[in-house]
């Protein structure tokens, strides 16, 4: 079976405490295709470069600093445009790849039928991570942590394949600054027709080390997210139309 080569594109901001496990869980991959890892960095204001700067002896390995602040959609975008190889993994730069296997099952299900479009991974927050967030990061997850005690599915885009996000203009950068570019572009995709699988795959999701203060993390999480997704659903309202 030919390997497909994977550019893995982590979207960094003020994660010192989670980016290093995120990358660390990517290089411990046993895989025999190739893959990078690019590391796109959006003027952090913590001590993430100076973290990430230890991962810079491996070959596969790069670091984009921008100059400014310039969203996650956009950074998403410049890091595409800069990636080596035809299947993108974007991988949150708060996420932690289960098991050393998980590339391996990623790339088995996009081979699968050539109207994948993108493939997802289940996402989850175990007990033993969600008891270390601090008080206000509990209340903001809640529902995600409820999801995975019952261990009902919740699938995270993960693997793409680049030509048809190049076709369909990538992320919408203009709309969607901060929030909802995945929910557009998932919508995008299945009103052409193309198929969205879910792998028998998992990631961990670290959110609450941010320690966001509750101001935080209702004016720069959720209501970004409510309000992007909305424009998104409002976008593909006529979906089946």
């Amino acid at each position: 079976i030919l390997m497909k080569n994977v550019s893995f594109i982590i979207p960094n901001y003020n994660a010192e405490s989670t980016v290093s496990k995120t990358v660390e869980s990517i290089l411990k991959q046993r895989y025999k295709g190739k893959f990078e890892i690019i590391v796109i960095d959006d003027k952090s204001t913590d001590k993430s470069v100076k973290v990430l700067s230890k991962f810079k002896k491996y070959k596969n390995f790069r670091l984009i600093k921008n100059e400014k602040n310039i969203g996650l959609a956009s950074s998403l975008n410049k890091a595409i445009k800069l990636s080596k190889y035809d299947v993108l993994a974007i991988v949150w730069c708060d996420f932690v790849l289960v098991g050393e296997d998980w590339l391996n099952k990623m790339t088995e299900k996009f081979s699968s039928d050539n109207k994948i479009a993108c493939v997802m991974s289940n996402l989850i927050l175990p007990k033993e991570v969600w008891k270390k967030y601090d008080f206000w990061s509990k209340v903001n997850t809640i529902e995600e942590y409820d999801r995975s005690v019952k261990n009902k599915i919740f699938g995270k885009l993960t693997l793409f394949n680049k030509k048809l996000m190049k076709e369909f203009g990538m992320y919408d950068s203009k709309t969607f600054r901060t929030a909802g570019e995945d929910t557009d572009l998932r919508l995008k995709l299945i009103k052409r027709g193309y198929k969205i699988q879910l792998a028998d795959t998992e990631i961990i999701h670290m959110h609450g080390f941010y320690k966001l203060s509750l101001i935080n993390q209702l004016f720069k999480k959720a209501l970004p997210l409510a309000e992007a997704s909305g424009v998104a659903f409002r976008r593909h309202l006529f979906l089946n139309n």
